[in-house]
């Protein structure tokens, strides 16, 4: 689309409501919708532009460049989070911002489907990534298609597709595969136990839980009925022997179904629970009619599991129809995605509950307010009294104990003390968080080399007119303070530039495709994915003017090229200006600076002597242009001002020097004189940590009854009583909405004695209260992925085992404490 297009004054009147836009953006999703991504920052500028109706601020057509990987494939760039790569746009308000401002290319369009998500309680979210598949024919292992697809297709689509890309008649019976297990099943091949659920011909993608690189196999039924498969759908063992050891029985992997095997080796391992199971004990607490559970089969599924592997005759099994329950029952578990070993535990142990749960008619419990008159102790006992009378179950009696929590109001200092159930223990790990980042820092120009009248620079100025910093320590979840603040402490540190930096003078921007795709504020958050990074000092007491670089063609059209820059102006006069940009042009291109150089060349042509380059004001994006600059017109300079150089291709071809921009000044790595990083964590610290008073935040406010609003009241838990086995999880992977990251520091556990007496509230006599390691899940690797693997006890050998889904070995104790160890399994000696 040409920029003339766009260029036309909006009167007030043809400017779309912009409560109108904001109410639809805000709107509910809807499953089977289709909403827009829009990159963040065109859309701050849109927002902007409707408010004000300033043209500086007209973000021009539509630009998604930055979403991109490059601009040439339009792949979308990994991890992009919303808010702050993107703002969603529902159909109706994408229209209206097309009407208006247009776009740059049809490329960038961005439209995704609307799809559901949850178990219990479902929500809708866009699919931003849709997922490629590895499409292949059963007993053909040459022929493998990738296609991508949306998750909100059914696996009958799929079918359907997959029989026309290999050629298959659509009458022949067929079912499809993924990762060992039938993902959909022909319907008259369905076997007797299963002949009351559907054939999940409308199941989507998403509900089957695909993901990106899995491995589709279509299966076609041979001419005499039989399938070529021709093996046991679900349950098959993969090996008997009958001096094995009861326990130690490795479970196949379905198909990155580690996170399972995991969980089920650690709670298989928990003697309480599992004699329970193994003695039929449970056949009298099996809760068919609870509500809130799954109708019993949770239950008789797992107890089938563990007997089988605590009977002596398997060395491996396959727990293909505990997870064909579970994946009735949580659907996120249902397909052959990896998640995580400790949600699948908390799902499990609750699951287990509600099916045991000896309480068949539930009471009404009415909550006390008077609870700040009372001591702890009367609280916390009515408290697990009550929880008791509608939860009681082989869960409760092993993994459940108290928590206290104290919440006091900033304002009215109102203390509101609970006491809450909990199944386990989710550790902080208290570690001092960074990130390296590559900045370039650009230093200002000094007043003396601007005034120079010769045009000469200085020459430690003119080398380093630009720094490079290679793996600049920051915090992972900090503001643009922080970053200013580091830059200046290397830069004064290294004492390259023979003046100060100071940090308060630091203005912090994301390049991209030759624009800032973001001038940040020192309070800002910065994101989790930043392109290039460059700092630009500026002058104390001036307006700071961003700059672009323009190339006009022969058609007058505009195209910005190189990398924008900051200059810093006293006074809004066009001299000022115009010999400012000039001498930051001299950084990186050799254009003449006067009639004389000029004359020197002959082949410059009279324009190029007379009026080297011209000043346009432009839109943040440099795509509109506002007004050319003129000498004897007057204008105003702010902060806010963005102002293009306009070079003719001829000319830029001549003087800019690429090499110049692109090959700053290194700075060699600085020794850090303090090591940050710990090489291990007690488990005390973190356990601590779990019982620090800690703030809460503008995002998760205490509504205080007493003040009548939410307050960002000060928190703190502490541990009331104990349960007989402490499930403890240590929070090794982070989600947030600016960064996502796995913590790998060891944290060194103990694996018998662990006096858990010292952190527990209730304890008026400080009685120790020991536990010992019986289990550990591990997991190696980062996020999206990763293996998972056990290590625990077997009550028989006394001895501990390393459990890889199906492969069971010895291990030595010296092996359990690892940096891969994510959930602890704690019995306490009695």
């Amino acid at each position: 689309m040409d920029n003339n297009d766009i260029e036309m004054e909006c009167s007030p009147s043809e400017v779309p409501d912009v409560s109108e836009v904001l109410q639809l953006i805000h709107r509910p999703m809807q499953r089977g919708e289709h909403w827009y991504l829009v990159d963040k920052k065109w859309f701050d500028e849109c927002k902007q532009y409707l408010n004000d109706h300033q043209q500086v601020h007209n973000p021009g057509p539509i630009d998604n460049s930055a979403l991109f990987q490059t601009l040439e494939n339009r792949v979308l760039r990994e991890r992009l989070q919303e808010e702050v790569d993107y703002q969603f746009v529902p159909e109706e308000g994408w229209h209206l911002l097309m009407k208006e401002f247009g776009i740059v290319e049809e490329s960038h369009v961005i439209r995704r489907a609307v799809i559901e998500q949850g178990t219990y309680s479902v929500y809708c979210m866009v699919e931003i990534y849709p997922i490629e598949l590895k499409l292949s024919l059963y007993g053909s292992k040459e022929d493998v298609i990738l296609k991508t697809y949306s998750r909100v297709i059914t696996l009958t689509q799929l079918e359907s597709e997959m029989k026309t890309l290999f050629n298959i008649d659509d009458v022949k019976d067929t079912q499809l595969w993924a990762n060992g297990s039938i993902l959909k099943a022909h319907n008259d091949s369905l076997s007797p136990s299963s002949s009351n659920d559907n054939t999940n011909d409308n199941q989507t993608l998403n509900d089957a839980g695909l993901m990106s690189g899995t491995v589709v196999t279509l299966e076609v039924r041979n001419p005499d009925g039989t399938w070529p498969s021709s093996r046991p759908r679900y349950g098959a063992i993969a090996t008997r022997s009958s001096k094995c050891i009861p326990g130690l029985c490795g479970l196949m992997n379905l198909g990155n179904t580690c996170f399972m095997n995991s969980a089920l080796q650690c709670l298989s391992n928990t003697q309480p629970l599992t004699e329970f199971l193994l003695s039929d004990q449970y056949w009298n607490d099996i809760n068919t009619d609870n509500p809130l559970g799954m109708r019993g089969e949770i239950a008789k599924s797992y107890a089938d599991l563990i007997k089988a592997m605590w009977s002596g005759s398997h060395t491996c099994l396959a727990p293909r129809e505990f997870k064909l329950s579970v994946g009735r029952f949580a659907p996120q578990f249902s397909g052959f995605s990896q998640q995580d070993c400790q949600e699948l535990m908390a799902f499990l142990l609750d699951g287990l509950h509600e099916d045991l749960n000896r309480v068949r008619q539930k009471p009404y419990i009415e909550i006390k307010t008077d609870v700040d008159l009372r001591p702890d102790a009367v609280v916390a006992a009515e408290s697990w009294e009550n929880y008791k009378k509608r939860n009681d179950s082989i869960i409760v009696d092993t993994f459940h104990a108290l928590l206290k929590s104290t919440l006091v109001c900033p304002d009215c200092n109102l203390v509101s003390v609970t006491f809450d159930p909990f199944c386990y223990l989710s550790l902080p790990l208290p570690v001092k968080r960074e990130r390296p980042i590559d900045v370039v820092f650009v230093p200002v120009l000094q007043p003396n080399v601007l005034n120079d009248n010769n045009n000469k620079t200085d020459e430690t100025q003119e080398q380093l007119k630009a720094i490079q910093m290679s793996r600049l320590m920051i915090p992972k979840y900090g503001t643009i303070a922080d970053i200013c603040n580091a830059v200046a402490k290397t830069i004064n540190d290294s004492q390259v530039l023979k003046h100060t930096i100071d940090s308060e003078r630091l203005i912090v921007t994301d390049v991209y495709n030759h624009r800032f795709h973001k001038l940040f504020s020192r309070e800002e958050s910065y994101s989790g994915q930043l392109d290039e990074v460059i700092v630009y000092e500026t002058l104390e007491n001036s307006s700071s003017i961003a700059v672009y670089l323009r190339e006009v063609k022969a058609d007058e059209t505009t195209a910005l090229f190189g990398r924008p820059f900051i200059i810093s102006i006293n006074d809004s006069n066009y001299e000022t200006l115009y010999e400012a940009v000039t001498q930051q042009l001299r950084r990186f291109m050799k254009i003449p600076l006067s009639e004389e150089e000029s004359d020197s060349d002959e082949g410059v042509a009279e324009c190029e002597r007379t009026d080297r380059f011209a000043l346009t004001f432009v839109n943040s994006y440099g795509s509109l242009n506002i007004e050319r600059l003129e000498r004897t017109k007057p204008f105003e300079l702010s902060n806010k001002t963005f102002i293009a150089v306009d070079l003719p291709t001829r000319m830029k071809n001549k003087y800019y020097n690429e090499a110049e921009v692109e090959n700053p000044y290194k700075l060699p790595p600085l020794k850090s004189t303090t090591n940050t990083t710990k090489s291990s964590l007690p488990l005390s610290e973190c356990i601590s940590q779990f019982t620090t008073t800690e703030r809460l935040g503008s995002d998760d406010p205490w509504y205080c009854p007493k003040c009548k609003k939410h307050q960002m009241a000060s928190k703190k838990f502490d541990l009331w009583t104990l349960p007989k086995v402490l499930i403890i999880h240590l929070k090794r992977f982070s989600y947030s909405r600016v960064f996502r990251d796995k913590l790998d520091i060891l944290v060194d556990f103990p694996l018998h004695s662990l006096d858990m007496g010292e952190y527990l509230l209730n304890n008026p006599n400080n009685e120790s209260l020991l536990y010992d390691l019986t289990a550990v899940a591990n997991h190696y690797g980062g996020l999206g992925g990763g293996h998972y693997t056990a290590y625990a006890k077997n009550i028989h050998t006394g001895s501990w085992h390393y459990f890889d889904d199906s492969n069971v070995s010895s291990a030595s104790e010296d092996n359990v404490v690892s940096k891969a160890a994510y959930v602890l399994f704690y019995q306490r000696r009695e």
